[in-house]
């Protein structure tokens, strides 16, 4: 084995990162290149896990002494195993295509060279001094006598006193010509593109189309039996990917009751759209339904380098309908169909529909107005992911973490109510939660005019307690959303998929405009409350 600090190609500049003050060391990543190497040469997954994974003694050494070291240290502890068994599941992924191509390494040597990073970050996290984050470190491997390079990337690297360490995951980029066949290519280069977030349609991936397929099967015979088996990303898929991906944890019993209360919600919008067919009488069975487009906004790839778990966002399905028949208010069924879906993944070699499966456009006047008015509503949370403004919030019921007592979103009706979803194991979260306290305490005018109410969805009531009475956030209303985390009655009314999550209801509790500042907004609607002179 030989590694040749000599060629790593440094060209990092300030403008490359926002940590401008640092300048890697030419050596700074040969500990991570020799990890790699071994892992080449040897293909043995759980020890290069095993070797870049970083231990607790390693987040002891950036502990900043504060009263939420422990903390910091307790969370380290929890997610090391994770950790280590996905770096382990996608360094299995990269050995296993080795074994496909029939290559070993072992005999030959190799010599690695080290891009650096394009980015680097400073990381800075609760109880612990501030370190650096590389999200991407690429490694170029020449094997003689192979002609042609491996390209090879390292993600997540977090760097201690001791090096960087911590890796995320490892996946190939690129391996030459001379020893891969055109669809081995075209997958490293459509992982690659998915990498960057880049969109894709019925060109560059054909599956899309078979997708738009098997939506057209479900058009001529509306089923949601059918939806389930040959559409949707069904439980038995997810746990099969979470078990290839290293990620999964917990029992199977657990798991499908999770997936039981998630299906809920996701079957409960395709019944909408079965609704909107039976209500208009659309009736495709004999339509000439020709598929116009199929495409994905946006991609991105599963960390563990296979196409298992390639997602794509904001699907869009266009078909052209030929037909003669008529809706039940005889307007023509022929025209364009648009379907929609937020989210696709790739499992066992077809795309399959996540959630929120929806229509985006029927032809003009076969539905009636709430029926078009239910259909732009979905538009705008699949756009917005959130409700729209001026709807009324829907009713749910919290508990008050002071008193443990049920309150109703009613109850505050007369009141501007500020309310924030968010959870203790969110990061971006507390800047929120921070910031509510600051208001409260900055506008004392506001009184008992304005509610603040800053929402948990955490798994257990005492999490949040425990969490807020920590920081001395105690300026807001505190309350929890009950059991079932994102399954809650209470996250499941706001169709909350991502947190945090911030609205702002005016007395009526109609939801406020978003854009503007918290405050700002907040004293509008004071206004527009406050009785004539």
């Amino acid at each position: 084995m030989l590694i040749c600090a000599g060629l790593m190609q440094w060209s990092l500049s300030a403008a490359d990162t926002n940590s401008p003050s640092y300048t890697p060391t030419e050596k700074e990543f040969d500990a991570v290149a020799r990890a790699t190497v071994s892992l080449l040469q040897n293909r043995d997954p759980k020890s290069f896990a095993t070797e870049m994974i970083a231990t607790l003694e390693d987040y002891r050494a950036i502990t900043n002494g504060s009263a939420l070291s422990v903390d910091a240290l307790h969370s380290a502890r929890q997610s090391l195993e994770p950790r280590q068994r996905r770096l382990e599941a996608s360094a299995r992924v990269l050995v296993e295509r080795l074994r496909s191509l029939r290559l070993d390494f072992s005999t030959n040597q190799l010599r690695a060279t080290v891009g650096a990073p394009t980015e680097v970050c400073n990381n800075v996290e609760e109880g612990l001094q501030p370190y650096r984050y590389a999200p991407r470190l690429e490694i170029a491997i020449q094997a003689a006598p192979i002609a042609g390079e491996f390209k090879l990337a390292v993600l997540g690297l977090e760097q201690f006193p001791g090096g960087w360490r911590n890796a995320s995951a490892i996946h190939w980029i690129a391996l030459p010509a001379s020893v891969v066949d055109e669809p081995v290519a075209r997958e490293l280069a459509l992982l690659e593109k998915a990498r960057q977030g880049e969109p894709l349609n019925a060109t560059n991936q054909p599956g899309l189309r078979q997708l738009g397929e098997r939506i057209v099967q479900f058009l001529r015979h509306p089923d949601l039996n059918f939806f389930q088996k040959e559409l949707y990303y069904t439980r038995e898929l997810r746990w099969a990917q979470l078990q290839k991906s290293g990620r999964a944890h917990g029992t199977r019993a657990d798991f499908d009751k999770e997936c039981a209360a998630r299906e809920q919600t996701h079957f409960e919008r395709v019944r909408a759209m079965l609704q909107i067919m039976r209500e208009a009488q659309i009736d495709l069975r004999n339509a000439d339904i020709q598929i116009e487009d199929a495409s994905v906004k946006s991609s991105q790839a599963n960390s563990s380098g296979s196409l298992d778990g390639l997602a794509g966002s904001d699907f869009t399905l266009r078909l052209a309908v030929k037909t003669d028949g008529r809706a039940q208010n005889h307007t023509p069924l022929a025209g364009e169909y648009v379907i929609a879906a937020s989210d696709l993944i790739w499992a066992e070699a077809q795309w399959r529909v996540k959630n929120d499966f929806h229509w985006r456009r029927l032809p003009a006047g076969v539905v009636d107005k709430p029926a078009l008015a239910a259909i732009e509503f979905d538009n705008y949370f699949a756009e917005h992911n959130r409700l729209p403004p001026g709807t009324t919030a829907p009713e749910i019921e919290f508990t008050s973490l002071t008193d443990k007592k049920a309150i109703k979103l009613s109850d505050l009706r007369g009141k501007v109510v500020v309310l924030d979803f968010w959870a203790t194991w969110c990061g971006p979260c507390q800047a929120t939660v921070a910031e509510l306290q600051t208001l409260r305490r900055e506008h004392p005018q506001w009184r008992d005019r304005v509610a603040i109410v800053s929402l948990s969805i955490d798994k257990q009531i005492d999490q949040p307690i425990a969490h807020l009475a920590k920081r001395g956030w105690t300026n807001t209303f505190n309350a929890w959303a009950g059991e079932g985390e994102w399954q809650s009655q209470t996250a499941r009314a706001f169709r909350l998929n991502m947190i945090p999550g911030l609205y702002i209801l005016d007395p009526a509790g109609k939801i406020a405009p978003p854009g503007q500042a918290i405050d700002v907004t907040v004293d509008n609607l004071l206004k527009e409350a406050a009785p004539s002179p």
